[in-house]
């Protein structure tokens, strides 16, 4: 793979405090991890920290909260919490300029059963996913 083509696919995770800076100098892609607690997207401080972060890098992904958050949960207001907190980072990833969104699953072994959760998610994602716009991942 030639440099250019792979730098197109590198993006700095925003763990490292100096990585948004990084992708900016290098012209690197960048993973918004800001909003990883759920809380952290009702939390103007945190959007407008998000927004300076961001600015100036061409290819972002944004990272959706995950932490409590099971979209195939058996009680279904958990499933409707995950709903709304998707719905939310999809809005935020929109709102910074994100194409590309990583949702975890929430399949906690031992917890749920693989043929159980394979159809509760299935039930979930075709329910969710066409509210996201076409042109994010």
């Amino acid at each position: 793979m030639e440099r250019a083509a792979l730098r197109e696919k590198l993006h700095l995770s925003g763990i490292d405090g100096a990585a948004a800076e990084t992708a900016r100098r290098r012209g690197l892609g960048f993973e918004v991890t800001t909003f990883c607690q759920a809380v952290m997207l009702e939390d103007p401080q945190a959007v407008s920290a998000a927004e300076r972060e961001t600015a100036g890098i061409g290819s972002l992904w944004f990272h959706a909260p995950f932490a409590e958050l099971h979209p195939c949960a058996i009680d279904p207001l958990v499933r409707d919490t995950a709903r709304l907190r998707y719905r939310q980072a999809i809005a935020m990833a929109r709102r910074l300029g994100a194409d590309r969104v990583v949702i975890h699953d929430g399949f906690v072994p031992f917890v749920y059963f693989p043929e159980w959760f394979v159809e509760q998610s299935v039930a979930f994602w075709r329910e969710f996913l066409p509210e996201v716009p076409e042109h994010m991942t």
